[in-house]
């Protein structure tokens, strides 16, 4: 994957599964396209370190694509409902990938 969008990134920083740090990272490789070697004197890390983050937020920006026709909503119901949603949302995926 070459290039994420802001709104992937702000979508995985709702999900809290990187920190602000490392999506600011990522920001600055995807979006900005500063290089690997700039970023890692810049945050004082290796250049191994600026390559994983990348292979780690591409790999979550990848999973975490949308399918076509698809959006994202958030929602507040009775925690039956959401326990459905998430049911059917799962099935829904799972049907998708048996078709790509």
């Amino acid at each position: 994957m070459k290039s994420i969008s802001v709104k992937t990134l702000d979508r995985l920083s709702r999900k809290r599964r990187f920190s602000l740090r490392t999506l600011e990272i990522a920001k600055r490789l995807f979006v900005d396209k500063h290089t690997a070697s700039e970023l890692a004197i810049e945050y004082d890390v290796n250049v191994q370190r600026i390559y994983a983050i990348r292979r780690q937020v591409a790999a979550a920006a990848k999973e975490d694509t949308l399918p076509a026709g698809w959006e994202e909503i958030t929602i507040a119901a009775p925690k039956p409902l959401i326990r459905e949603v998430r049911k059917r949302v799962a099935k829904a995926r799972a049907d998708v990938r048996q078709v790509r």
